[in-house]
């Protein structure tokens, strides 16, 4: 199975999303995500964008 890239191509209703560095966490249901950010959204763009108060991704995003 490909990884998906966008919010489109996302298999499940909800999106989860943890933080191995500070113990953040969140859920969101992938149809407010797609109507918010558009479902063209990359799933690195979406990452950026919640996690952009976080004081690790800052410093290093791509981990």
């Amino acid at each position: 199975m490909l990884r998906p890239k966008t919010l489109a191509q996302y298999p499940w209703v909800v999106v989860r999303i943890d933080c191995v560095q500070c113990d953040r966490r969140g859920c969101y249901r992938l149809a407010r995500l797609a109507a918010r950010y558009g479902p063209e959204q990359s799933l690195e763009g979406l990452l950026a964008d919640l996690a952009h108060d976080c004081p690790w991704w800052r410093t290093n995003p791509r981990k």
